[in-house]
């Protein structure tokens, strides 16, 4: 398939396709794409953002956010930092009757969240540790369904499946079908990989 004459679906489209695969295994009614441009979200202002989270946060009366660490050090990427300010300062401001009172006038009420999780690439000082054992082949799944981002959604496990068995060799926790060596790809050395950076 072409897109706008390359090769590749720009990053936008390929986050919005991939949010709507990954909405569709947790059989969610619906994903909400923002389609900002990739990389340049620092350009967008975090007003406009904040005004659509804390629309959506009422509206879904959202009680669990996930998102970027917004007090992150070393961050790199300028949408993670727009992103996670904006989540952030939405999060607080949804649950106050004094914000955006034109969302009241429309029948929306202030709510505020319950729990939040935040979460970055870098190292950082563990404050909370869930066990999800129970959940890791589903985080497993879902990760794969990412695959505009990668790496699990790239068929590394595959790849370097189909590159030892050229070179008459084989590791044995890849499996023998393609599906099985990008699964435990993703679960055996992606996931404890980044553990351990």
């Amino acid at each position: 398939m072409t897109f706008f004459g390359v090769a590749e679906p720009p990053a936008e489209l390929g986050n919005k396709l991939d949010n709507e695969k990954i909405a569709k295994y947790y059989k969610m009614g619906k994903a909400y794409d923002f389609l900002y441009p990739h990389h340049q979200m620092d350009s967008i202002q975090i007003q406009d953002m904040k005004a659509r989270l804390i629309f959506l946060f009422r509206l879904l009366k959202v009680d669990t956010i996930v998102t970027w660490d917004p007090w992150v050090h070393y961050e790199e990427n300028p949408d993670h930092i727009a992103t996670a300010h904006a989540v952030e300062a939405a999060r607080w401001m949804s649950g106050m009757a004094t914000d955006y009172p034109e969302h009241l006038d429309a029948g929306l009420k202030p709510h505020a969240h319950a729990e939040r999780y935040y979460f970055s690439r870098e190292p950082q000082r563990v404050n909370r540790i869930v066990d999800i054992s129970n959940y890791i082949n589903n985080k497993v799944e879902v990760n794969m369904l990412n695959v505009t981002k990668g790496p699990a959604g790239q068929h590394d496990g595959k790849k370097l499946k189909d590159r030892l068995a050229k070179e008459g060799k084989k590791l044995t926790i890849l499996g023998d079908t393609d599906q099985s060596a990008d699964f435990n790809y993703v679960r055996d050395i992606v996931f404890c990989a980044r553990m351990f950076e």
